[in-house]
Parts: C-alpha cells; structure tokens; sequence
C-alpha cells in the first residue's frame, strides 16, 4: 500500500437535507429523458468512471458561470506582506448583495514542513471565507485562527477553512522570471499550469462552520459546493498576486503576468485515497453528480441540429482545440490513461467527421437521417474510441447546450435519509437485490481470496483512510464500511435461511449488523446510478477511477497519475480572472491551451 497526500473538498458533513423528493424519479423539465440514459452497468462500471471529464456542468464551471451571469467583484482591500510573501491579505467579494470576505495569512515555510497530508501542522498560505460584519476583533480572531487549521476555533458566519502550498517545482520559477521582466517559460512549466496547490477545503459544519443548510435558498452560495469552490478560486487570484508581490519586491524592473497566463494558471491539487469512503458513504449525492453528466449527455442525442447551425461549427472548434491540447502533451506519460497521442488522434477524428456533417450532411459515411447528428457522433466515439478518449467527446459536446444549467444545479440538493422499513418481507428484499444488485457476482466472495484481500480503515496518525491485507475472521470493528458489494452479497446469503413472508424487522432483531446493509438496499434498489460498480476489498481494485470520477465532478483538469493509489490534478487552469468575471465573461474554458512564449 502506498501512502498517498489526501486533499478533500469539504471534510464537513455532506450538505444538509432541505427537500424531499421522488428518489428514482427525475424533475419535470428533464422527466422524459429517463428512457434514453445509459444503463448502470456501462456507466458506474470502473473502466467508465476511471474515463470521466470536467464538464459544464462541473462545480468549478458552474461556480464561474454564476459569479460572470452575476458579475461578482473581487477586491483586494489589505495587503500587508514582506518581500517573501509573508504575510496577511484580506479580499472583499461582492455576490451581487451579499459580501463575504477572504482572510488570507501567508507565509514561506521550509520545503521539508511541507506536505500536503492531514497531519501537516504549517502551510505556505491558509484562509478562511467569511460572511457577515467583518469588525476589527473579529479579524483579529481570525488572523489569530486561520494559520492554526485545525487548532482554530471558528465563528458560524465562517463558510471555508482551506490553506495551500506553494509549488516546490513552479512557484520560485515564475517569480524568478517575471523578476528578469519575463513571462513564465512554457517548458518550464510543462502543462502543470499553477504555482499554489491546495490541500483541504473545510466547510459544511467543520471546524465550526456554517452549514450549508444555514443558508437561505436564495443565497449566491446556496448552491451545494459553490462556497468551497469559491474559497478555491480565490485561491488561484491569491496566487496571481503572490507571484506578482514577490517578483515586484525582488526588482524594480519586475514584470507582472500577462492576462493571458493569468488564466491559464489554476490552482493545484494533490489527491489519494481520502476520498474512496465519499461514494459509498453518500450514494444520493453519486446518483445526482452523475445525473449532472448523464442527463445533457441524453438530451444531445436527441437534438435536430441542421449541418448550418451555429452549434456544429462550435463543436468543430473545440475538437480541434482539443487535439491542440493533446498535441502538446505528446510524450507525456499518463499511465494507467489514455496517451496524448490517443486523445489527440480522437478528437481529430471526431472534428473530421463534424466537418463532414458541416459540408455534407453525413457524419463518415453515416447518414444523419432524423437529423440528430451527435447522437451518431456519440454512438461512432462509444464503438470507435477507447472509454476515456469517448468520453472526451461527449464532453465537449455537452459544452453546446446551456438549457438544463439551473435544472442539474437543483439536483445537488439531496435527501440521504435511509429510514428501515420494518414491515417489508424478507421475500421482497431479496426481489430487490436480485433485480438491482445483480452486478455484485462480478466477485466470487464465497470461493476466491483475492475478492475480500483488502480491508480499509483509518489510519493512527492522522486518521486517514487506508487500506491493507484482510484479517482472517469476520469483518473486522475497525473495518470502514465501503465495501457494498461484500456487504450486501453476505445480506443476500443471510436471507436464504429466512422465510420468505418474515418481516425484516426479524432479521435486524436477530443480525443486527446486517441493518445499514438492509435499509440500504431497501432505499436504492431501482435508483439509476447510485450504486458504484466496484468492490473496494478486492485484490484487483484501482483507487484511481473512483478518484477521477469525484474530481471530474468538481471541475478538475489536467490528471497525473503518481500511482494506482493518488494523483495530480488543477483547478481553474484557464478560467477567466476576476477582471473577466466582473465584465460578465466566461468563455467555454475547457482543455485550455498554453500561452505562446
């Protein structure tokens, strides 16, 4: 097992539940949809989730999609820092009537304090988002908490706890340059794109903060994800500013960065197995952040696009961006993924075929005779393309389409209440699984030792999640409970010696440790994609696909694998500046390419 950094985005609860609703079912504007989704099997399967991209529908895109249809200001109101950077910093943030406030400490911490693991006691810059009267004994508070993390006590005005590191390869070199009068060397940085990586995003009750469900419905940040996407964005400008102070104390002759490279620079993000326990633990919130994709996913393989349209011409535009991207990157080792070669010759291939449709109406030699033409685009990339290089595709096809945008955001909000239904039969709970949970025998946990080889806990030091080799005997007390698929095939194996008219109730009575399990299956059975599709026991489980499919959802680019177990990604690299948001630009920032030397 491999040690990895663990970075979360919010360590709190899971949002509040504030609505209930039709757990299978799906809201009005996107009801008829629901016939054209794609099976769970293809979806929640690892290959597929191991395949997935930021889309539009991202948190990071929809957090500055809302902050440019707002046009939300940034100020920065103090600036209190010494030539290395160290020192305090304050932004106001105006949501367009409601103000929250950024209270930043930085600092220059020895390369060896920093580590980007839970247990870390110092980082380069910490900060806190705010809302409420900010008076001069509650920043001091503040100043007095925020460096501590952990250790600080916070006010429930306070939405964000987050700090970061500066970047040992990137940070020094863009302040070097930019000292010489340069812009940052292209090679140099390689496609990494950011000079700060963040560590943790604290909110949603921890550490004292607010929770989400303390904000009213009509807050600019009631949006489940948007405060802590906020505090990451912030994040990033604060890293523009940095480099710039510390060039600009460094030389008078300093040159500040281009507006170019400050939207290319994002915010960087170091991530491991911390995040595995999410999914299984909140299986509401995985059905709705897969909906986010699955949903504008069906709804363009249903739209009549004429060859003329506006739409096809854009399409062709971002696949040959993307093949830009790709091109770039050739060379780059990106195991267990797909090579830039592969994404770069998939996106090409697809402009091709988009620029087929343009001239001729025909996508290949496919005919687009009821005029839906990204259907066949997306049934050619499903049986042409390897997964992840297919679900490219799909991704920048759904950039096309803004129309579900306030429909998938009201998704976010979720009702995780899994109250046991005493009165139902045994006979009934197993219809259940046999019907819906037929994908556990996939693994043979009655014969084959490599299906329950691991077990994941938490770990003495720092209580992170790790894993390692089974104990022999039942499940261990310490054993984190994510392996659903071993738990509910043993729920399955206990049924068979009940009756099948026996209420369950007499089945908790009796194993008590098979309720969770029970209710589980009871409240998910039928519920399109709530269930992952892979057992994190077994011998043959890759942390690496669960990761990506989590990350993907918030809005993370640029995957770097370090291991099967963690990963490097960015975010925001490409988004638009404050200055952009402020004058209501957001431009699809998607596979952004690197500023010309």
């Amino acid at each position: 097992m491999t040690a990895a950094p663990v970075a979360r985005l919010s360590a709190g609860s899971t949002p509040a539940r504030r609505r209930r609703g039709d757990r299978a079912g799906l809201p009005g504007p996107v009801a008829h949809l629901a016939p054209h989704l794609r099976e769970d099997a293809e979806v929640m399967a690892p290959a597929r989730l191991g395949a997935l991209w930021q889309t539009r529908h991202s948190f990071a895109r929809a957090l500055t999609r809302a902050a440019a249809a707002g046009r939300w200001t940034i100020e920065r109101i103090a600036w209190e820092l010494d030539d290395q950077g160290r020192g305090d910093a304050l932004y106001r943030v105006d949501l367009g009537g409601h103000t929250v406030h950024f209270v930043v400490h930085s600092d220059a911490i020895p390369p060896a304090q920093r580590t980007d693991r839970v247990v870390a006691t110092a980082w380069d810059v910490t900060a806190a988002l705010v809302e409420g009267p900010l008076d001069a004994g509650r920043l001091a508070r503040l100043r007095h908490a925020v460096p501590r993390q952990e250790a600080g006590t916070f006010d429930p005005d306070t939405l964000v706890v987050t700090r970061a590191n500066r970047s040992a390869r990137f940070f020094e070199a863009v302040v070097d340059r930019l000292a010489r009068g340069l812009q940052p060397d292209p090679r140099a940085m390689g496609q990494a794109g950011y000079v700060l990586r963040s560590t943790a995003f604290y909110g949603n009750g921890k550490l004292g903060t607010r929770e989400w469900a303390g904000l009213p419905e009509d807050h600019p940040l009631a949006t489940p994800y948007r405060a802590q996407m906020l505090a990451a964005y912030l994040l990033r400008e604060l890293s523009i500013d940095l480099v710039d102070h510390c060039a600009a104390r460094r030389a008078e002759a300093a040159a500040a960065l281009s507006p170019a490279w400050r939207r290319h620079l994002g915010i960087g993000n170091a991530t491991g197995l911390g995040m595995i326990p999410f999914f299984p633990r909140h299986p509401e919130l995985l059905r709705a952040w897969t909906l986010q994709r699955e949903l504008p996913r069906a709804a363009a393989r249903l739209r009549r696009i004429d060859p003329g349209d506006h739409e096809v011409a854009r399409l062709h535009d971002l696949l040959l961006r993307g093949t830009a991207f790709w091109d770039a990157r050739a060379g780059t080792d990106r195991t267990p993924y797909a090579t830039p070669e592969t994404l770069a010759g998939a996106t090409r291939a697809a402009a091709d075929r988009v620029a087929g449709y343009a001239r001729e109406g025909t996508l290949g030699t496919d005919p687009v005779g009821d005029g839906a033409p990204w259907r066949a685009l997306l049934d050619w990339a499903e049986e042409a393309l390897p997964p992840e290089a297919a679900e490219l595709v799909a991704a920048l096809v759904i950039e096309l389409d803004p129309s579900l945008d306030a429909t998938l955001e009201r998704l976010l909000v979720c009702d995780e209440s899994q109250p046991l239904r005493p009165s139902e039969t045994v006979g009934t709970l197993a219809q259940r699984i046999a019907t819906h949970y037929a994908w556990i025998d996939a693994w043979d946990f009655a014969h084959d030792p490599a299906a329950t080889a691991r077990a994941w806990f938490y770990s003495a030091d720092s209580e992170e999640p790790r894993y390692g080799p089974r104990p022999a005997g039942p499940p261990p007390a310490w054993e984190i409970p994510i392996d659903i698929a071993h738990r509910v095939w043993r729920l399955r194996e206990e049924l068979r010696a009940w009756p099948a008219d026996a209420p369950v109730a007499a089945v908790v009575l009796a194993r008590p440790e098979h309720r969770d399990t029970l209710a589980r299956v009871q409240h998910l059975a039928g519920v399109p994609y709530a269930e992952l599709h892979v057992n994190p026991i077994g011998e043959d489980f890759v942390p690496l696909h669960v990761q990506r499919a989590k990350l993907a959802a918030y809005g993370a680019t640029n995957w770097s694998p370090q291991s099967t177990d963690w990963l490097r990604v960015t975010f925001f690299q490409g988004a638009p500046t404050r200055e952009d948001l402020a004058a209501g630009a957001d431009a699809a920032w998607a596979m952004p390419l690197q500023p010309a030397p």
